[in-house]
């Protein structure tokens, strides 16, 4: 394209030539300049629609000494149109300059999409004649650069949640441990939100587990700040990574990946072929929207639309309705430097899409926590009000931050802005930015948590429904990591396991302080119990429709079978034992010394069976499990003997014994029950290991 149009301007130069040599060479003629006012730095052609005129008027600057002269006569003409073109027409073919030495006039593009050139003469003054490129498309093209740009933008998307993804299936539980022990104090807790939310490029990911351990009282809200503000820095990795220009390598990545995962045959190794796929497809998708919006370069219009984002309050509205769209300023922020590795956009225009990106992503968070929990609407609330804070803060100096950010990335001695500068030095500016913003606002923020967290409280404070017994762990986005999932489940029966010992005490407390009252307290911790199971277990349900490997799938079989026999344990304390327990205080009966004494021994039997049982579960102890199993046997020739030891007593005509025979009986056999269901527990422990042979 560019070699047919130097044989265009070829003969122009020698028709130049040639005035300028007629006119003379008198010093005053000779110091007379003209240059192209219309072409941006970097610019080299216009991109117009065919069958309309452009956008602005094409213009060219007369000057002697660097000062504008007026009333010099500038010729327009086609030096260059597309075959059979029609309707191509100059405004005005001569035009003097004025007093700003600004000569200009308007364009209209003929039917046919190609080429125009336009030649602007000025007999006898260097640097004519001026030559205008006009890039002529059909009425679709910006149409298909729309689609080719979105369907660029979801190829990115799907990658970096595919990577994502993959990445919290790799580290499974153990980021959550991670989270859940390291935040003693908040500098810690920034560093693991950082650390984690890197690893895994999902800061609502990392929020999502950090709402999971507050509900279980295993963090402190404001703990919870602390990796809430690291998840902020960490999710600029992603800007990081896609500054780094390797669009070039994406489908070497994409097929790296591809090969991993169908050649492997382990579940982390294919992981990690799909992380690789993620990470390759999420530069693909960069790739294609770069040369999508090539022909950008040289629109009028767009370029326009650019320099309006140069003013930050235009420019943060508009951030921040994009990332509104698509729900990831990590997603935005990867646009902007897809366009600027065009040069089509610059540090001014990008700082404050990229503040309006910060509020697009805090406000979905506080959207999607609509109908969550009140922790996941703080923890939803500290992103907004972090996020806002940050914008207002540094809306007013915001010229002195883009020169921070010029002063801290790569760029040449000598910065003008061209296209070129800015496709070669632009991204990494941009990531740049939408780091150091994070990053500096969070060193602000971090020493004021404690109050950040009591204005959360303030502004949404405990309601009466938080306050109801519900589940603690449990969360509907964990489904999307079935192994975070099943550790949550796990937990949560673990706390039906703690509310059936909890029962267990109790009975001995109603049988030796005879108070009525306290059964109510039994029937309530059993109605607990039966929530969490009714929810659990749909939970469980919803994990099993992903796609679980063999491990998972064990270890869901594992927990159903635990959460049933706590519940079964729960019904007969409340539906049988309460019963016994209920005539004995009603009627302040009282049992002989011996077997009273039995009563308390064979009821802490049953508690340190049952808390051992719950102890191998959580800690899948597979030598505990075994030696609980083992028990059985051994409790059920207690339970014989204790029974024929009644019957002896019974028989010797004993009157008390003879009283309480059928009670005592009743309270044995339900102790032999809640102990065989003990057992249960620790064999579904001891099936688990069998099955993965550990």
């Amino acid at each position: 394209m560019r070699h047919n149009r130097s044989k265009t301007i070829i003969p122009l130069l020698i028709l130049g030539t040639f005035i300028l040599a007629s006119a003379g060479t008198g010093k005053e003629e000779a110091e007379k300049e003209i240059a192209n006012l219309t072409y941006k730095p970097g610019q080299f052609e216009i991109s117009a629609i065919v069958d309309t005129s452009l956008a602005k008027k094409i213009s060219v600057k007369v000057t002697r000494d660097g000062k504008p002269v007026a009333g010099e006569k500038i010729y327009f003409s086609f030096t260059a149109k597309p075959s059979k073109s029609e309707g191509a027409a100059i405004e005005s073919e001569v035009v003097s300059s004025g007093p700003d030495g600004v000569a200009s006039t308007g364009v209209t593009v003929g039917d046919k999409p190609g080429m125009y050139h336009i030649a602007a003469f000025a007999p006898g003054i260097r640097g004519s004649p001026v030559v205008f490129s006009i890039s002529a498309h059909k009425t679709t093209w910006l149409f298909f650069i729309v689609m080719y740009l979105l369907g660029g933008q979801a190829i990115f998307l799907y990658g970096m949640f595919h990577m994502s993804e993959n990445m919290q299936k790799f580290g499974g539980h153990g980021l959550e441990n991670l989270i859940e022990k390291c935040t003693s104090n908040r500098f810690k807790a920034l560093f693991v939100g950082t650390l984690v939310t890197a690893i895994i490029q999902s800061s609502s990911a990392t929020t999502v587990m950090v709402v999971g351990l507050i509900n279980g009282g295993l963090m402190q809200f404001s703990q919870s700040i602390g990796i809430i503000l690291g998840a902020n820095i960490g999710t600029t990795i992603t800007a990081q990574i896609v500054a780094f220009k390797l669009t070039d390598y994406a489908l070497m990545f994409v097929f790296i990946g591809f090969l991993v995962k169908f050649v492997s045959s382990g579940k982390k190794k294919k992981l990690i072929g799909d992380i690789i796929l993620g990470f390759g497809l999420l530069f693909f998708g960069m790739k294609i929207m770069a040369d999508s919006t090539k022909p950008l370069r040289t629109y009028q219009p767009f370029i326009d639309l650019l320099l309006n984002l140069e003013n930050p309050v235009i420019g943060v509205l508009v951030g921040g309705i994009f990332t509104g769209i698509i729900r990831s300023s990590s997603a935005a922020t990867g646009v902007y430097i897809a366009l600027s590795f065009q040069g089509l956009m610059p540090l001014e225009a990008a700082i404050p899409l990229i503040f309006g990106a910060n509020i697009g992503t805090s406000t979905n968070a506080l959207i999607a926590s609509i109908g969550g929990c009140r922790e996941a609407k703080r923890a939803a609330l500290v992103h907004v009000i972090f996020n806002m804070a940050k914008v207002c803060c540094f809306l007013p100096f915001i010229s002195g931050y883009r020169n921070l950010v010029y002063k801290i990335s790569p760029h040449p001695a000598i910065w003008n802005g061209t296209m070129d500068q800015i496709a070669q030095y632009g991204p990494r500016m941009i990531a740049n930015a939408h780091t150091m913003s994070k990053v500096i606002a969070v060193a602000v923020a971090v020493p004021f948590t404690p109050l950040l967290a009591k204005l959360c409280k303030l502004i949404l404070p405990v309601t009466e429904k938080e306050k109801r017994f519900r589940p603690k762990y449990l969360n509907e986005e964990l489904l999307k990591m079935p192994d975070a999932a099943l550790s949550v489940t796990k937990k949560e029966v673990l706390r039906m396991g703690g509310y059936t010992l909890m029962m267990i005490d109790r009975i001995m407390e109603v049988m030796k302080g005879k108070k009525a009252e306290w059964l109510d307290e039994i029937v309530l911790d059993d109605e607990k119990i039966d929530i969490l199971y009714k929810e659990i277990r749909p939970y469980l349900s919803k994990i099993t429709q992903r796609e679980l490997d063999v491990e998972a799938s064990i270890r869901e079989a594992e927990i159903v079978i635990v959460a049933e026999e706590l519940e079964n344990i729960g019904d007969v304390i409340s539906k049988s034992l309460i019963s016994s327990m209920s005539k004995f205080v009603e009627y302040d009966l009282f049992f002989t010394k011996h077997d009273w004494e039995h009563i308390i021994d064979f009821h802490g039997r049953i508690k340190d069976t049952l808390n051992s049982a719950r102890e191998a579960f959580r800690d899948d102890d597979l030598e505990k499990a075994q030696r609980i199993a083992a028990s059985k046997e051994e409790m059920a020739i207690y339970y014989k003997a204790l029974h024929i030891a009644h019957l002896q007593k019974f028989h010797s005509g004993v009157e008390q014994t003879i009283q309480m025979s059928t009670l005592y009986l009743n309270i044995l056999a339900d102790f032999r029950q809640l102990h065989s269901l003990a057992v249960n527990i620790a064999n579904a422990v001891i099936d688990f290991k069998t099955a993965l042979g550990k």
